[in-house]
């Protein structure tokens, strides 16, 4: 005679093949520079925005810094610019009354006027370098931006083709290629 009793039945399958992932994304540096760092690995998961590598950000930092002295210069001319003007007008206006009364010369008045169209002028040109520099400022800071290497997806770090230290530029193969598996 034989005991009956309740157990699980346990089967396994083996089946061969390949996983390919539905998207595969490549991170590449868009501008050329020194891989500082590279903070993943090949199987890391990452996240979509996650930072993943940075480039040498020495020469762009100091490239933005000099832009932002530009454009606070660029602003104390505006504000000179225009105390100029303020100050022309009123001598213009101030020529204006004395030639009316006839104590002051044509030529004077003329002068005056010559001298507030000129500090217009001039605040007009202090205006023109501020946005000037404000778009180079502008400029610097985004390629600051693209010192940071981010994973555009969530997935796992697949391919790495650089260490830290290396030269990449946006004509190379990736920094690394994402699989979202």
């Amino acid at each position: 005679a034989l005991a009956v009793g309740v157990s699980d039945l346990e089967s396994s399958l083996q089946i061969s093949g390949n996983l390919v992932p539905q998207t595969r994304v490549e991170i590449r540096a868009k501008l050329p520079g020194t891989l500082s760092r590279i903070n993943v690995d090949i199987g890391d998961r990452v996240r979509a925005g996650q930072v993943v590598a940075v480039l040498d950000r020495r020469e762009i930092d100091a490239q933005v810094d000099a832009a932002t002295a530009t454009v606070n210069v660029a602003h104390a001319g505006v504000e000179a610019a225009e105390a100029a003007l303020a100050n022309a007008v009123l001598e213009q206006e101030r020529a204006q009354n004395l030639f009316e009364r006839g104590a002051l010369p044509r030529q004077r008045l003329d002068s005056a006027d010559t001298g507030r169209r000129s500090a217009a002028a001039q605040r007009d040109l202090a205006q023109a370098n501020l946005a000037q520099a404000e778009a180079t400022l502008r400029r610097a800071s985004e390629v600051q931006r693209d010192t940071t290497l981010t994973s555009p997806v969530a997935g796992v770090i697949v391919e790495r083709h650089y260490d830290a230290g290396s030269l990449v530029g946006p004509g190379d193969e990736p920094v690394l290629v994402v699989a979202d598996l």
